[in-house]
């Protein structure tokens, strides 16, 4: 019995969540005795509650706020502009006139390199957004984008992008992503104290005062390896839950034709659009 110890868990690897929950639970038993019967004091407890509440605010912190709103919907805007651009080139290809026909051709080979911008990550995709303007504003470019029309949506793609990033740096250095920055610190600070808290609630039990003490402070040590064990087993199907949810995503549906690839040769007897191909 003197020989017990209590299972760790690295609070490194579970979710803000699930690392709140097993702080939660773990004051929660450690409650139930009295701190002096496990070498703490009650100044030592009430400080610790102090900064497992403090990580409760911080889990329970919405994402969602009024500048979350806006940049979901500037992005739906740059969105617009990025399709109405690659569309009216698509278009521009397909024309019967010379002028825009090569207007189309000579921009596709810019914008296919950016086909997968709208596929990116918001903010990734301002960065990408930028290359792609500054590409475009070349001054070879210029009587293209004049047949094409396209200075308009070029503008709004423009203004919507550095609007994005306005509000989104400002977002950044607002009150809400300083708590969570914070809470980390108070992470670590609260995985320090339960390695403290389960120190000495093994020392306790080697240093007994009597067998009542021993048996009391064992069956704690029984409590805590079965939060740990619990904890492990949620962090554990989380993480199977996130591959297998992946791996469904990456699957190829069955059936469906593979994707042309650019080397593919062209069918017989079939001459080719050169429209065709999205951007």
């Amino acid at each position: 019995m003197k020989n017990k110890k209590i299972k760790r868990i690295s609070g490194s690897t579970l979710t803000i969540g699930l690392h709140a929950l097993m702080q939660n639970r773990v004051f929660k038993l450690v409650s139930t005795v009295a701190p002096e019967k496990i070498k703490l004091t009650p100044e030592e407890m009430a400080e610790w509650r102090k900064r497992i509440d403090y990580e409760d605010d911080a889990a329970r912190t919405v994402v969602a706020s009024e500048d979350t709103a806006k940049l979901n919907h500037i992005d739906h805007a740059r969105s617009r502009a990025l399709t109405s651009l690659f569309g009216d080139i698509r278009q521009g290809i397909k024309s019967i006139k010379a002028e825009k026909h090569q207007a189309g051709v000579r921009l596709k080979l810019i914008v296919d390199t950016y086909k997968n911008i709208q596929r990116e990550n918001t903010t990734l995709q301002t960065q990408t957004v930028k290359g792609l303007l500054i590409d475009l504003e070349k001054p070879e470019l210029v009587p293209h984008i004049a047949a094409l029309d396209l200075r308009y949506a070029i503008d709004v793609l423009k203004a919507k992008n550095e609007e994005f990033e306005m509000i989104f740096s400002r977002r950044a250095d607002s009150k809400k992503l300083h708590v969570i920055n914070k809470s980390r610190d108070v992470r670590k600070e609260n995985d320090e104290m339960i390695e403290k808290v389960y120190s000495h609630i093994e020392a306790s039990l080697i240093y007994a005062a009597n067998e009542a003490d021993q048996h009391l402070i064992s069956d704690l040590i029984d409590g805590l390896n079965v939060v740990s064990n619990e904890i492990k087993l949620s962090r554990n199907e989380s993480i199977a839950q996130r591959k297998a949810a992946k791996k469904r995503k990456n699957k190829k549906p069955e059936g469906k034709e593979p994707e042309k690839k650019p080397d593919d040769k062209q069918k017989p007897g079939r001459e080719e659009d050169p429209g065709e191909d999205k951007i």
